[in-house]
């Protein structure tokens, strides 16, 4: 029986009963690859693109979608490879595929991030095995709102704790006040030092007029940081400015490497951290800005205790208002090669 699947319709109204369960593995590899592509990705560039054959499916890196800017050595975009990574294996599991993954199949193609092979009659992983997880990705937000000041419940911290399995990847979590709010000061700055750059300001209106994402972000992030350095007397902005010391946790994902194999992991944990967190109705927000810059980087490392390792992704969690619509994304047929 031949299904109704289109591929060119809008991706986030993919609905699993039209998946193509009597046509080719191929045509059951693109309708997975719709929920690869909800991923998130920095200004929502959507560096991924996808070869896909009766062997295998492979992701690859985009390198028009380089942010060289605010990203020179690639991190992010091997964050969001990672993150489209893990919602098209919770999907396979879903539906029924068992999985190999390989990370950068040949030494020459650095831009080939991963090959995963497909297996019928899969079991699902410890990790993945929630349905929760497969049907929050349509449902998943980035925050930007300011959260409230409600704790998060310990089994439900816990549950965002599990997520992260990689042995080459832990997490941090913090609710120290004191620490958060010396953070945020250093979120300020480098946002500070970004915008005084002008390649970074060329980079962010490109993309901006790109369409991809909403300027209003921008415009916050404006009104902080003049909010922040008008404020002579000695007061603290006000909740709407202290966006992270007003967040129930601060979370940090660190490796023991800074390689892009490590990169892609972090993406792909902190995809299922998000996943999770959605299912939970918990919001969070990546705060990255002080990892693209250097200085502010290695300021950062000891106040949370990883001299000796890398911060690769931060975000605040808590409760917030979900966006109005979600950012939107190219359809599939865009993205093969």
């Amino acid at each position: 029986m031949q299904q109704n699947y289109d591929p060119s319709a809008t991706p986030w109204h993919i609905n699993e009963r039209d998946y193509p369960s009597h046509d080719s593995l191929i045509e059951k590899e693109k309708f997975l690859l719709q929920y690869a592509l909800l991923a998130p990705s920095k200004y929502n560039i959507q560096p991924w693109r996808f070869d896909v054959n009766e062997k295998e499916v492979q992701f690859w890196l985009d390198p028009a979608c380089w942010l060289t800017a605010s990203d020179p050595n690639r991190r992010e975009l091997h964050i969001s490879i990672g993150a489209a990574l893990e919602n098209f294996l919770i999907a396979a599991e879903h539906f029924g595929f068992g999985h190999t993954v390989t990370y950068f199949p040949e030494a020459g193609k650095p831009e080939w991030i991963a090959s995963v092979l497909l297996s019928p009659n899969g079991s699902p992983s410890p990790f993945r095995k929630d349905k929760k997880l497969f049907y929050a990705i349509i449902n998943r937000h980035t925050s930007r709102a300011v959260y409230e000041a409600l704790a998060i419940p310990k089994v439900d911290l816990n549950q965002i704790k599990n997520c992260c399995i990689e042995s080459e990847i832990e997490l941090y979590l913090t609710d120290d006040l004191a620490l958060k709010k010396e953070i945020d000061e250093l979120m300020i700055r480098a946002d500070a030092l970004q915008f005084a750059n002008s390649a970074f300001r060329e980079e962010l209106n490109f993309w901006m007029k790109e369409g991809g994402f909403d300027a209003s972000w921008i415009i916050a992030k404006m009104g902080r940081l003049a909010t922040a350095y008008l404020h002579q007397d000695g007061s603290s902005p006000d909740g709407k400015q202290n966006a992270l010391s007003h967040a129930p946790f601060l979370a940090v994902l660190y490796s023991k490497e800074d390689d892009h194999k490590a990169h892609v992991q972090t993406g792909q944990v902190f995809e299922r951290i998000a996943l999770s967190a959605a299912s939970l109705g918990v919001q969070l927000q990546p705060m990255t800005q002080i990892i693209e810059v250097p200085q502010c980087r290695e300021e950062f490392k000891p106040l949370v205790s990883l001299e000796n390792a890398y911060p690769q992704h931060i975000f605040r969690l808590g409760y917030g208002s979900r966006e109005k619509s979600h950012t939107p994304r190219r359809p599939l047929n865009e993205l093969l090669l």
